[in-house]
């Protein structure tokens, strides 16, 4: 009941509060196949104050269509007709089906690239934060009065900071692990 075109505002209003159990589009939900009524006047699937609106537009028919991706319903569509709904063959059923299940599957589509969107934007804020988290990481080794060094699990230097050049002489290009540095800084005199 989102897009309501070619009706009074009042009829849009009125699509948006009635009740769905019960109604043509709740049978539509509840069976997951199509639902017809030729005569809105007198069909009680219809909500009262909604068939008033109806009527005062003309209308007297209606064929609910149900929006469906692999057996969810995803909403219905609803056909008004000013005149009586026309008699439908077997293929005219099917081919309303499979508009349905075509239009169900392009708003599936749509949620799950709306999904991935809304994933990929709150990464990208992750990996903002995380990058200036690590600026600040970084800049605050590198300013820090004392030798620092970072260092993998396998010993690997990853990162010293100037002071530790400083004190040491060393760059990270000379000590690329743990070992490297420790045979330099100690040389065995053997």
């Amino acid at each position: 009941s989102r897009y309501s075109i070619g009706f009074s505002e009042e009829v849009r209003q009125g699509i948006t509060q009635f009740p769905l159990e019960g109604t043509l589009s709740g049978i539509t939900v509840a069976r997951k196949e199509l639902v017809t009524s030729d005569n809105i006047m007198n069909d009680d699937r219809v909500e009262p104050e909604f068939r008033k609106k109806l009527i005062k537009q003309e209308l007297q028919g209606i064929i609910s269509v149900p929006l469906l991706f692999q057996e969810e319903v995803l909403g219905v569509i609803n056909l008004f007709f000013k005149g009586k709904i026309p008699s439908l063959t077997d293929f005219e059923r099917e081919t309303l089906m499979h508009m349905g299940k075509t239009i169900g599957l392009a708003m599936a589509n749509a949620n799950y690239v709306a999904q991935i969107e809304a994933e990929i934007k709150e990464r990208m804020k992750v990996e903002e934060l995380l990058q200036r988290e690590r600026e600040i990481f970084y800049s605050t080794i590198q300013g820090a009065p004392d030798g620092m060094a970072l260092i993998d699990k396998n010993g690997r230097y990853l990162y010293i900071n100037a002071e530790f050049t400083n004190i040491t002489g060393y760059t990270l290009e000379d000590v690329t692990t743990g070992n490297d540095w420790l045979h330099r800084a100690f040389p065995n005199p053997q």
